[in-house]
């Protein structure tokens, strides 16, 4: 039958083509649906973590030349509209990429929007698909406050931040997590204005209370303005701009600030309301469906991964989400260690961390040890001239790694030293035994163990 195939996945994100693409280099008939080619490779590749990294490449550029401009001797100017054409050049590359990988594994394309129509079959259009396994992976979308809707004019979210053609001048971002400051980053070195507005008491509230106060330490020497504590009460067109009302929630004091655009960065919400759930009977929590371990649908041959479960929504995460499930249609077996994901953010200075922060580790009364070194001590770091920051590594009483923390130069690189380091169970004492080249900023380990 043209219209059967072993496995049909809707949503050809990360979690989705690498499924098709396993699958599909094993012999397997694989049909993968998207809205559209300019769709491929999800919100990763088209509005997130590359475009975005690469606005954060040019950003940190711009920052080293002016650093350095008495050495250059020459003016620059900045042009925000070539630094999404470069962005969009990569996009292209990398999806033609996909596409062409999927074409070598013989995985066919379906363009539309597919949902379901019982537990082997998928309808796009009128037209029936039918599948011995079907894998949903239709990602997520940015997340509205109540009276702070995204309408991608005056409140935008990171897709609206890329369609812009110039960058506004003053800049208010709702949401201090790790994308805001990511954006709070790169924004104030494109020239803009950058306050931050954080419901929570501290910006990254996740991490480490130490890498929170040095990222808000680098920040404020950056005029970034960062307001914790705090939530939009009030906003109001004037002319051109936006009168914006926020207030602290610990002593109520309300501040009004002029700004020409809103930056939404308060999360995202599952896109599993139009995938006919019910006729499966999935059951879904906020719209995240919920699954067995093995990632079916209530032991059956349906699948859910990446953004629409309640897993970390990380490109990464819906990668090996979705081999994990090509693998399990095949007969083969994976387990995802979800304690070993790297929480990388590229800020400036960068942060990278795995495992326990010392604060989890003190509300679960678990004793520790810590190695610590900063890098204002680090050779390789001055070089560069970024050696704010530090490395922390946090042990058990006997020597084995629970948490590691980086912020500064290549924190989201060196991060990986102590994944591969806590996955294989090493004492902490046995990094010491490397001997590691010099000056390079993965001295730093060794000066916090020495």
């Amino acid at each position: 039958m043209e219209n059967k195939f072993d496995a049909i996945i809707i949503g050809a994100g990360p979690a989705g083509y690498e499924c098709a693409l396993y699958l599909g280099d094993r012999g397997k008939s694989v049909c993968l649906v998207e809205k559209s080619e300019e769709k491929i490779g999800g919100t990763c590749l088209n509005e997130g973590c590359i475009p975005v990294k690469s606005l954060v490449e040019s950003a940190h550029l711009i920052h080293r030349m002016r650093e350095y401009k008495s050495i250059f001797n020459i003016d620059f100017s900045i042009d925000y509209s070539n630094a999404i054409k470069l962005l969009e050049d990569q996009k292209y590359q990398l999806r033609q990429g996909v596409i062409s990988r999927l074409k070598k594994s013989g995985v066919k394309m379906i363009f539309g929007e597919g949902r379901l129509a019982g537990y082997d079959v998928i309808r796009i259009g009128n037209v029936d698909y039918f599948a011995n396994n079907i894998v949903l992976s239709t990602g997520s979308y940015p997340k509205s406050l109540p009276g702070l809707t995204i309408d991608e004019n005056k409140i935008i979210s990171s897709s609206g931040l890329l369609k812009l053609g110039s960058l506004p001048k003053d800049f208010l971002i709702v949401g201090g997590g790790y994308v805001g400051c990511e954006f709070a980053s790169l924004l104030n070195y494109f020239g803009s204005n950058v306050t931050i507005v954080e419901f929570l008491p501290k910006i990254m509230g996740l991490e480490d209370d130490e890498v929170s106060r040095t990222l808000l330490r680098e920040f404020k020497k950056r005029n970034i303005s960062v307001n914790t504590s705090s939530e939009i009460v009030n906003i109001q067109n004037k002319d051109e701009k936006l009168l914006v009302s926020f207030k602290n929630r610990q002593n109520n004091l309300v501040k009004d600030i002029f700004v020409d655009v809103i930056l939404v960065s308060v999360g995202r919400v599952p896109n599993t309301k139009y995938l006919n759930l019910e006729v499966i009977n999935a059951k879904t929590e906020r719209d995240f469906i919920i699954t067995e371990k093995d990632f079916s649908i209530d032991n059956s041959s349906v699948y859910a991964v990446g953004d629409i479960i309640k897993t970390p929504m990380l490109a990464n995460v819906a990668t090996r989400e979705g081999i994990a499930v090509a693998k399990k249609i095949l007969g083969e077996t994976e387990n995802i260690n979800y304690e070993l994901l790297p929480r990388v953010v590229f800020t400036d200075p960068g942060v990278g961390c795995i495992g326990f922060t010392e604060e989890d580790l003190k509300s679960k009364v678990i004793p520790y040890k810590t190695y610590k070194a900063f890098f204002k001590g680090n050779g390789k770091a001055l070089i560069m001239g970024q050696n704010s920051g530090f490395f922390k590594a946090l042990t058990s009483d006997e020597g084995t790694i629970i948490g590691a923390m980086f912020i500064g130069p290549m924190a989201y690189e060196l991060v990986h030293i102590m994944a591969v380091a806590m996955k294989s169970k090493v004492n902490i004492t046995e990094l010491r035994d490397i001997i590691y080249g010099h000056p390079t900023i993965s001295e730093i380990v060794f000066s916090a163990i020495i």
